[in-house]
């Protein structure tokens, strides 16, 4: 450590050395090493005096940067939506704004008809949000996904619906918000809203509302001018027509019944069941509070009799609770510790059989989570 005395004296020498380098310029170089030493001695002394704080990043801007495309769509729909109901706060509610503001972005940041090139091309498709916003693709999924994230971030109250078609390969998903002490529903991938003959601009109505309608298209609301709405409908396709179908299942927030048919079976004593672009599970995948409990029920299409063994193929389970298999009045129950990963045998002796057999589980978990996920069920005569 160079005192401050010294390092006078040792300045005042290269002073002198370096004016009269002719005379003395053997002296410079060792001089100006002594004050490079002199330099880095008295920035140690205050390094150590006044240490440099090293920036620590907490576990939230650790997750933030792992998707910093999603946190800025988020950023702007807030800031969108926030100023534009500073001006309107009167006359509409706030999470109509949000609502909007979300739905908006989401099918022009990931859009469909990108994602439809891409896998016609079997091009890599997105998985995450954050991929789809990456490459500018995405479906109604990944829209919703999107969608209940951001009101989520939002505090505002949202849910998926899902939409089954029977027997054909065809399915869609929109959400629901809550605001104003009723459920509204929300088609992003479509930008499509529902309301009433003579509703206000905010009064959307909800899904269970339009399923009792006759022809709830006539109060669709949508943007028609998105290329990838105008292409379905120069297809011949109606975007919104998943509404209409006669025979549908529908998942609620996870809640619902989903119903198979017989399909191609090994021999004629079997009969198989495979839920294709539909839900593979039975149960709760989502946490639940116990006076909320539910999940996906799955019906199997059965008229005949003498049933003896139900195969159930599992890949796998989670959470604690029990198979229930039901029929009419009569059901079977097995408990969680009694299966496994394979090929199950579920003695059906003792169920009385009609019309149909529902599948279904009773969770014991606390928190509401218990499910089981399937590749195939099987009815053995």
């Amino acid at each position: 450590v160079v005192t401050r005395r010294r390092y006078r004296i040792v300045m005042s020498q290269v002073g002198t050395r370096i004016v009269g380098r002719d005379r003395f310029g053997k002296f410079l170089v060792p001089s100006l090493a002594v004050v490079a030493v002199a330099i880095l001695c008295i920035v140690g002394v205050r390094a150590l005096i006044y240490p440099v704080p090293t920036p620590q990043k907490t576990s939230g801007d650790f997750e933030a940067s792992k998707t910093p495309l999603l946190d800025e769509a988020v950023e702007f729909i807030r800031s969108e939506s926030e100023w534009i109901y500073s001006r309107n706060s009167e006359a509409l509610p706030r999470e109509y704004w949000f609502a909007i503001s979300a739905m908006n972005y989401a099918p022009t940041r990931m859009r469909a008809v990108k994602h439809n090139r891409l896998k016609r091309t079997n091009a890599d498709l997105p998985g995450s949000t954050e991929e789809c916003l990456e490459q500018g693709a995405g479906i109604c999924g990944h829209h919703i996904e999107f969608f209940l994230y951001c009101m989520e971030q939002f505090d505002i109250p949202a849910r998926p619906v899902e939409f089954y078609k029977r027997i054909e390969a065809d399915n869609h998903i929109v959400a629901e918000v809550f605001y104003d002490g009723q459920w509204r529903m929300i088609d992003v991938t479509w930008g499509t809203v529902y309301r009433g003959p003579d509703a206000s601009v905010a009064d959307l109505l909800s899904v269970e509302q339009l399923l009792q309608m006759d022809n709830p298209l006539e109060l669709a609301v949508a943007n028609d001018s998105d290329l990838w709405y105008q292409y379905v409908v120069h297809s011949q396709l109606d975007p919104l027509r998943y509404l209409t179908w006669q025979a549908k299942d529908v998942i609620t927030n996870g809640i619902g019944t989903v119903h198979l048919f017989p399909k191609e079976s090994p021999s004629e004593s079997i009969v198989r069941y495979v839920a294709m672009h539909r839900p593979t599970f039975i149960g709760s995948n989502l946490v639940r509070d116990p006076e909320n409990r539910g999940g996906i029920e799955c019906s199997l299409d059965y008229s005949g009799s003498g049933i003896s063994t139900m195969k159930l193929d599992i890949t796998g389970l989670a959470g604690e609770g029990a198979l229930l298999v039901q029929s009419g009045l009569s059901r079977v129950s097995v408990p969680f510790g009694q299966l496994h990963v394979g090929p199950n045998d579920i003695d059906l002796a003792t169920l009385e059989i009609s019309e149909k057999i529902v599948l279904s589980v009773d969770a014991t978990s606390v928190n509401g989570i218990a499910y089981i996920a399937h590749r195939a069920i099987e009815l053995h005569r």
